[in-house]
This record gives C-alpha cells, structure tokens and sequence, in this order.
C-alpha cells in the first residue's frame, strides 16, 4: 500500500477560479489557482491562466514543503489578483 505523508496534500484543500473583464480593454481573463497533489510533487499549488474566448492557456506548479505552505502561497496569489482587479467567480456571470 502507498504510505501517507503528514504533508501530502491529496485532497484539494483550496481552489479558486478569478476573471477579470473589461470590455474597454480588451480583457477577458481568467485565473485559477489550486492546491494539490502531483506527480512529482506530494503538494503543490497550480496556477493556471488564460482568455476565456479561446483555448489557450498557460500553467505553471509551484512545488511546496507542507500543505499549510501551499494554502499560504495559493490564498497571496488570490489576494494579488483580487487587488489587480480580478473577481472570484461564482458562475452566475458570463
């Protein structure tokens, strides 16, 4: 059986999906940041981040030391965006 690491996260504790739109400039972002385990990392914090009329997007890992670390990094990032003009998205908007 697999051994359980006290700082693995294997359960997303945190996943927060942001956009940011304004019509007048041309944007139509979104942002997801995620914490969760990968395939090389036992926790991580994913970043992901694109325009939402095409397909393209980008993504980078953030490797960490502990879930707690990783709940840290992904909730600066949030609040980063947040500050820059992003909204949490609550699907109710398109």
């Amino acid at each position: 059986m697999f051994a359980i690491q006290e700082h693995a996260c294997y359960i997303s504790s945190m996943m927060t999906l942001l956009s940011h739109v304004e019509p007048t400039e041309n944007q139509n972002r979104w942002y997801l940041v995620s914490v969760q385990a990968t395939l090389f990392h036992p926790c991580a914090v994913i970043v992901a981040w694109g325009r939402r009329d095409n397909d393209f997007q980008q993504w980078r890992v953030i490797p960490v030391e502990s879930s707690a670390q990783a709940d840290q990094v992904a909730a600066k990032i949030v609040e980063r965006k947040i500050r820059r003009g992003y909204l949490v998205y609550s699907g109710a908007q398109q």
